[in-house]
Formats: structure tokens, C-alpha cells, sequence
């Protein structure tokens, strides 16, 4: 009978990056059920622009006003994301750090009123997605 695996250190090494895969998997999936359970919808301005790691990717820094705090969130999404730019962020209610960006649905630049505990759903009819 043969080994499926060369040595001890081999399997260690493929076991490693099974869990590894496996956490983050689970931490992907928490954090959609978060924000899908309960969330709101606020505007979020690119504070900070950053490359990551040296690669091609690109890490963008939000700030955002939730329950009178400023709250400061990152994004990969939009790698054309210019400092000052705003989008729609759909948080969670409980942990407003988790989020997920609208980079498509433009925001005029005469929308300045935002609720303290932000909106229901992307307000006056500027989600295009219906």
C-alpha cells in the first residue's frame, strides 16, 4: 500500500493551509450574514489610498459617520477609487467596521444630509440596481 503523502511534514503543510482556508471561509460567510441580518446604509469618503503588500491590489480607507461616531473602514473593490470620492456603504448594525461598498450607484454631490443612524435602503431612488 502507498502513502497518499511523501513525509509527515508534507501532510502537516497541506493540513495547515486546509485550516487556514477553512477560517477564512468562515469569517467570509460571518461577516455576509452580519450584514444581511442587520444593516444600514450610509456614505462612506475615501480617506487613504494604499497598495498592498507590494502587489497589484489596492487598499482603500474609509471614513463614515454611524450613531454620531466616525467609523473607518477599508475596501478592495475599486482600485480607480480617488481620495475624496464617496460611495454607499451597506454596514452592520451591530459591527459597522464589516461592510460592503456600492462603487455603482453615483452620489450627487448635493446629497449632504445624512441620517445619524444612516438609511433603510439607498435613499431618493439613486440605486440603479432595481
Amino acid at each position: 500500500m502507498t502513502k497518499f503523502f511523501k513525509s509527515d511534514e508534507q501532510r502537516n503543510i497541506i493540513v495547515f493551509i486546509a485550516i487556514i482556508i477553512t477560517i477564512c471561509l468562515t469569517v467570509y460567510i460571518a461577516q455576509n450574514i452580519l450584514i444581511n441580518r442587520c444593516y444600514r446604509i450610509v456614505i462612506g469618503t475615501i480617506t487613504k489610498k494604499s497598495s498592498v503588500f507590494d502587489s497589484y491590489e489596492t487598499k482603500l480607507t474609509l471614513n463614515f459617520h454611524y450613531n454620531n461616531e466616525i467609523i473607518t473602514t477599508t475596501s478592495m473593490d475599486n482600485e480607480n477609487g480617488r481620495i475624496g470620492e464617496r460611495c454607499f456603504l451597506k454596514i452592520a448594525c451591530a459591527y459597522p467596521k464589516h461592510s460592503e461598498a456600492y462603487w455603482n450607484t453615483k452620489i450627487p454631490d448635493t446629497l449632504q444630509y445624512i441620517p445619524e443612524n444612516g438609511w433603510n435602503k439607498i435613499p431618493y431612488g439613486l440605486d440603479k440596481s432595481k
